[in-house]
């Protein structure tokens, strides 16, 4: 029987102080939601257990809504709001 156990950790950003990251995530990790927890910027992720040991660097980059796209070929996670939908931040992937 297939083992199917899995994982789910979270990483917290510091989008004050960069718009850049590059986090070592296990491989097969999938994004589950990036929501803003107590103040900061939370990405969920899950992965299989047996990948734990196995990491893989991301590329991540918030852009503001108006600014230019990323240069990198990329996928959209999450779009998060801030001062009532005044400050928007928009979060990408490789």
């Amino acid at each position: 029987m297939e083992n199917n156990r899995k994982k789910v950790h979270k990483y917290s950003f510091d989008v004050e102080s960069k718009t850049d990251y590059e986090i070592l995530l296990p491989r097969k990790s999938q994004i589950l939601d990036v929501q803003v927890q107590q103040g900061k910027v939370v990405m969920w992720y899950s992965f299989p257990i047996e990948e734990e040991t196995t990491l893989i660097n991301r590329r991540f980059k918030f852009i503001t809504t108006g600014f230019e796209t990323v240069s990198i070929v990329a996928v959209h996670i999450a779009t998060l709001q801030f001062d009532k939908g005044d400050f928007v931040l928009h979060l990408f992937t490789e």
